[in-house]
């Protein structure tokens, strides 16, 4: 009987535990690192592709298409306010601001448009979004084929 009552609160404990955590998996990966304004504009500055694929005809095409889909007079609300957020240059601002940037550029459309072009997605996409945007998971397997590494 003591041994009952010993084990059922850790039992309990170990099952809070296993629901607290379950929880957290099924969240979205969207504000894991927030990043502002200024440490976005910052880490851009430091990603000048130098790889000669940007050279090439489809690099452009695709460049071309991602910046119709989010920076055009047609793009989606939610570029629009990321453009608003850059545009007022707060540096405090956080680029993420209601799920914006995610929203805009992160989605699954655009990710796996990005994925489809091995130049694009390392030397544009990656370095630009994922990375100075704060969602460097979606840069590695298993969100990507590629590796960024190298």
């Amino acid at each position: 009987m003591s041994l009952k009552i010993f084990f059922f609160p850790i039992l309990l404990t170990l099952i809070g535990a296993g629901v607290y955590f379950t929880q957290l998996q099924k969240t979205d990966l969207k504000n894991l690192v927030p990043v502002t304004l200024s440490q976005y504009e910052k880490c851009l500055n430091n990603n000048i592709p130098t790889d000669s694929c940007t050279q090439s005809q489809v690099y452009q095409e695709y460049l071309q298409a991602f910046v119709e889909t989010t920076m055009s007079e047609t793009a989606s609300d939610d570029c629009n306010k990321v453009k608003d957020i850059i545009r007022q240059g707060n540096p405090d601002a956080y680029i993420n601001e209601n799920n914006y940037f995610f929203k805009c550029y992160i989605n699954d459309h655009i990710r796996k448009f990005a994925n489809t072009n091995q130049c694009f997605f390392k030397t544009f996409y990656a370095p630009n979004y994922l990375i100075c945007g704060g969602f460097d998971i979606y840069a590695f397997p298993p969100y990507t084929s590629y590796d960024i590494n190298n």
